[in-house]
This record gives C-alpha cells, sequence and structure tokens, in this order.
C-alpha cells in the first residue's frame, strides 16, 4: 500500500501542510519539484520555500491507510496539526477535498472509467467494438458510486468481463471481476464441442483427452467426428472401433500423367533418379512443362529451370565434387577452391600440394 498521509513542516516558522495522496512518495517527489521551481499552487508555502530555502523544510509520512479512508484521516490529522489557520493549508480538506468516495485512481475507477470510455465516446480507440457496435451502459452505472455498490471493489488479477452474455451490455446481472483465464473463455472466438449430449470448449476436450488442442481443432474443422478427433498423432479410428494406420489417399488428380503412364510425384522421381523435392520444384516452382519436368538429366542454368548444382571433378580416374575431394584428402573446401580458380593448379596437383 502506498496511499496515505504526508506531513510537510517548516522547521523555521513551524507550519505545516497536510496532504494525502493515493502514491504519497509521488505526491511529495511533485511537491519538491513545483517548489523549486516557483511555481507551486500554494502562494504560501511557496513564499516559505523560497524565503528559507530547501534545507528547512521537512518532509514525513504520517500514515498509510486504505484510499477510501483518505479523507476521513485527512480531517484528523488537519486538525491536530492545525494546519488551516496556522499552517500552509488553505481548506479544510487538502488536495483530496473534491473527491466524493476515495476511488479516484484505484482500480474499481479505472475499470468503471475505462467502460464509460470504450462505450460512449466516440474517440476512444475501442469504441468500434463496444459502443460503436451497439454495446450499452446501463443508465444507473453512469454514476462511480452505484457502479462500485453493485460490483464491490476490483480484486486484484482481475478486469471487468460481460458474463455470461460475452456479446451483452454492461448490466448488474451481465458482468462479473474475471481472471485472465476466464476472460479467455469467454471469448466468442471459442469452439464448443458437443459429444455424447455432452458440451465443452474445445480446450477443455484437448485437456481432457489428453491431445493438442491445435490437433483437435483441425480435425474438428476438417469434419472428423466421434473417436476420430481423440486418436493419437497419425493414426486414427476405423469404423469398427479399432486402430488402423492413416493412409495417404492417391486420387486421380495427384497422379501425373505423361507420354501414356500415370504415376505419383514419388514414384516419377524414382523412376528418374530424382528427388522427390527436386521434381516437385520444377512442376510446382518453376511451371515447367511435363515433357521438360519429367527428364532424368540436370537442366540448365536460367529462368526456365533450376541452377546447376556443383560441377563433378575428374581425377586418378574418379568423379566426384570439390566437397567430396577435399573431404578426402582432408583439406578445408575454401583451400582446394583457391587452389584450382586463383593459381589455375590442375586438380590432382592441387590435391597433393
Amino acid at each position: 500500500m502506498s496511499s496515505g498521509i504526508y506531513l510537510l513542516k517548516c522547521a523555521v516558522t513551524g507550519e505545516c501542510y497536510i496532504g494525502t495522496s493515493v502514491h504519497w512518495q509521488k505526491r511529495v517527489a511533485f511537491h519538491i519539484r513545483k517548489l523549486n521551481q516557483g511555481t507551486h499552487k500554494n502562494p504560501k508555502l511557496q513564499k516559505a520555500w523560497s524565503e528559507y530555502g530547501p534545507t528547512a523544510f521537512e518532509f514525513k509520512l504520517l500514515e498509510l491507510c486504505p484510499v477510501d479512508k483518505l479523507l476521513e484521516r485527512e480531517l484528523w490529522w488537519s486538525d491536530k496539526f492545525d494546519s488551516v489557520n496556522k499552517g500552509f493549508n488553505t481548506h479544510t480538506l487538502g488536495s483530496n477535498g473534491h473527491l466524493r468516495h476515495g476511488q479516484t485512481y484505484s482500480r474499481t475507477h479505472k475499470s468503471w472509467e475505462s467502460m464509460l470510455q470504450r462505450c460512449t465516446n466516440p474517440n476512444a480507440p475501442d469504441y468500434p467494438k463496444y459502443g460503436g457496435a451497439g454495446i450499452r451502459v446501463c443508465r444507473r452505472w453512469r454514476k462511480f458510486e452505484n457502479f462500485l455498490h453493485d460490483m464491490g471493489e476490483r480484486p486484484e488479477g482481475t478486469s471487468l468481463d460481460r458474463y455470461p452474455d460475452k456479446g451483452g451490455n454492461y448490466f448488474p446481472n451481465n458482468c462479473r471481476w474475471a481472471t485472465p483465464t476466464e476472460q479467455q473463455r469467454n471469448l466468442k472466438s471459442n469452439q464448443h464441442l458437443t459429444l455424447d449430449g455432452e458440451t465443452k470448449f474445445l480446450v477443455d476436450w484437448a485437456r481432457d483427452k489428453n491431445i493438442p488442442v491445435d490437433l483437435l481443432r483441425k480435425r474438428v474443422n476438417a469434419g472428423m467426428v466421434g473417436d476420430e478427433l481423440f486418436a493419437p498423432s497419425y493414426w486414427r479410428y476405423a469404423g469398427d472401433g479399432k486402430l488402423a494406420k492413416r493412409r495417404r489417399l492417391t486420387s486421380e488428380s495427384q497422379l501425373i500423367t505423361h507420354a501414356g503412364k500415370s504415376l505419383t510425384l514419388t514414384q516419377w522421381a524414382k523412376e528418374l533418379g530424382l528427388t522427390r523435392t527436386a521434381l516437385a520444384q520444377r512442376i510446382h516452382k518453376y511451371k515447367m512443362p511435363l515433357e521438360k519436368a519429367l527428364i532424368a538429366a540436370p537442366l540448365k542454368k536460367g529462368k526456365s529451370g533450376p541452377r546447376i548444382g556443383p560441377k563433378p571433378l575428374t581425377a586418378f580416374g574418379k568423379t566426384q565434387s570439390m566437397t567430396a575431394w577435399a573431404l578426402e584428402y582432408n583439406m578445408p573446401v575454401s583451400t582446394l577452391k583457391n587452389r584450382l580458380n586463383r593459381a589455375k593448379m590442375p586438380l590432382e596437383k592441387a590435391l597433393k600440394a
């Protein structure tokens, strides 16, 4: 707790100033800054500060107390030091004299004010999603004291939530103080799933069945039902309830037909001696015609095809890549490359140098 009553006393004259704040340390720092600048709103206090200097003043915390007790305790301390008649206070209720409920800077008041802003102020950032979407605040809650009476003080770690009707208005019978977890569970975007007459959130089904929620969501969106939804990953239930391996369906649309032969992409790659990825790039990425894509030979470099891989090198009656030669002769690839390209050495000499 940082709300409390503080004292500012001049050691030369004995005059006191009694102040209250929900953050008394910040308020004291504010006083000092304004007094040093010569712009404090209390002329009597400013005059004494300028005349006697900062060293003649003492700041002291008198009491820590809840926000709703600040006005009551401020009156008590003001009477004790007689700070209005014999001090620097200009009226009986110091800096918080305009407050009626003592909650202006509390969590509860901030939630109430935010609710009004997003529902009634067209300039508020969230107005289009609330007031602009038809969400209203009941007339009784336009007054903070009524809101405080109906909802009570906001517990720490909670926020104002419309419940049970997430799309409803801010009314006493449709609001609660909810934790972030409760708020997330009350989102309109949350999916519900009904199985065997029982309806629960998708996240609850995933937790109870020990399955990732994203996997369960994908299965629901794919139209799976019943026990299929909770089968282990890459497996699914057969109609009789027994586990059966999931098989990849091969439809006519997945077959590639060329020269009177229809094979899958994997089968074509195996027949041509290519990797499946390389063949897929030719067809899908480079949009090559089948008569050009379905050949075993490497394709020429250019826009119409993929880049040629490393050029094979031949020495001692054997052909392999530069990396393979460097690995075989236990040397860095960069060393072999420099000998061949910069020094223009023959491969056999470069390998034995």
